[in-house]
């Protein structure tokens, strides 16, 4: 079993309040102002999947696209990631050093400063059978995870790390076959309120 080892002054950036509930978890594990975390190494590998979805028909542009997890997992699924999107320099930088999106646009830039017109061009030249968007915007405004916040506290829809609506914008401009947006189940009820064509029952 492999094991990684985490000094405390990783964890300064996280809230104090945060910060003593993960100590806490890990005091049985802290010695010498470290703590040492077993972890059972899966293997899971993705640059076996690379030579097939090269050829898939099946394309996505990816949103929020961070360190690019939502997208290892689609490019796994046979979704080629024709395009990333992020606004974190090391993100796009993670992203381009990845061997597994060597065929992707990689793409520094705000969500809100993008339209539909930007993706033309790459949409023209690989001409996907089926096109799926791929997003998970920002979390913050609606995540349990802040249960040091009371409701009255909340923005939701007002925080400005709210990005929803911009995904859903590109959404209805580019109109793909399908897509995909990750977030906290907390924000399930005001889409289904406010955009319930997004929602169907599986038959599954």
């Amino acid at each position: 079993m492999a094991k990684i080892i985490l000094d405390k002054k990783t964890f300064s950036p996280i809230i104090e309040c945060q910060r003593a509930v993960f100590f806490d978890s890990l005091e049985k594990r802290e010695k010498n102002g470290t703590f040492e975390i077993p972890f059972t190494d899966r293997n899971y590998k993705c640059m076996p999947y690379l030579e097939s979805v090269l050829h898939s028909k099946i394309q996505g542009l990816s949103f929020f696209s961070g360190g690019g997890g939502l997208d290892i997992g689609a490019q796994m699924a046979g979704i080629k990631v024709l395009t990333s999107l992020d606004f974190e320099k090391d993100a796009v930088a993670t992203l381009m050093a990845n061997k597994f999106f060597a065929h992707t646009e990689h793409r520094l830039d705000d969500i809100r400063n993008v339209k539909a017109t930007d993706f033309d061009k790459v949409l023209k030249v690989n001409n996907p059978e089926k096109l799926v968007l791929l997003g998970g915007p920002p979390c913050q405004p609606f995540s349990k995870a802040g249960y040091w916040k009371t409701l009255s506290q909340r923005l939701g829809p007002d925080d400005p790390r709210n990005m929803i609506g911009s995904y859903l914008g590109i959404i209805d401009e580019i109109k793909p076959d399908g897509f995909i947006l990750e977030n906290d189940p907390e924000m399930e009820p005001g889409l289904r309120k406010n955009f319930p064509s997004l929602f169907f029952k599986s038959k599954m």
